[in-house]
């Protein structure tokens, strides 16, 4: 139960912090005119992560949170930044493909009407970029679910997640509580996938199979 709740707890906290951090490069590099500089910069950083592999990234964040000034190792928080990682070029990708698809017109507009930065992020900009916040939400739980490589070098015996206890049940001989997780996780699966389809609508199916 534990590392049921760590995976879903985990993936929902990888999540925000994704979107957040991939709104704000993909508001950096749709305005690419204004810090042309500043936005190649962030292109690079964000398309960096899929073409590492996860055990590398565990690796690197055990190194910097079990040795280096900051101890963060046994906390969720190596696993979450890990998660997070992964998430962020597909977060970032999504929701630039959103505001290129919108365009500058409507944002234009708002300000021409008085509205403030914020008030058209979030009565102009949010709203029409659900599709690509549900996909990143659908991907949170698919990868808190299924994550392994990474997940194996970061957990403690007080951050188990799904995967690495379904490692441990079978390295054990439990085959039967293992096939239970392996239900689970598919069960977590479509719980996230559901709660996917809530937050982004119908049209986050489209976007997968895409």
């Amino acid at each position: 139960m534990n590392a049921i709740y760590h995976s879903v707890s985990y993936g929902a906290g990888a999540a925000v912090i994704a979107l957040l951090a991939g709104y704000l490069a993909t508001s950096i590099i749709f305005n690419r005119r204004k810090t042309p500089v500043l936005a190649s910069f962030q292109d690079v950083v964000v398309s960096v992560p899929p073409g590492i592999p996860p055990v590398i990234f565990g690796l690197g964040l055990l190194l910097v949170f079990a040795y280096g000034p900051v101890r963060l190792y046994g906390t969720p928080w190596p696993i979450v930044i890990l998660y997070a990682t992964i998430i962020l070029p597909f977060a970032t990708r999504l929701q630039l493909v959103a505001m290129t698809g919108m365009g500058t017109n409507l944002m234009e507009a708002g300000a021409a009407s008085g509205a403030g930065l914020f008030r058209r992020a979030f009565r102009i900009q949010l709203p029409l970029i659900r599709p690509a916040i549900g996909y990143t939400v659908a991907l949170a739980f698919v990868l808190a679910s299924v994550e392994f490589s990474g997940s194996l070098l970061l957990r403690t015996g007080n951050t188990q997640v799904m995967g690495t206890q379904l490692y441990d049940l079978y390295e054990f001989g439990s085959y039967p509580l293992t096939a239970v997780m392996a239900v689970i996780m598919c069960l977590v699966t479509g719980t996230g996938v559901s709660i996917a389809i809530l937050i982004g609508g119908p049209g986050v199916l489209r976007q997968q199979v895409r």
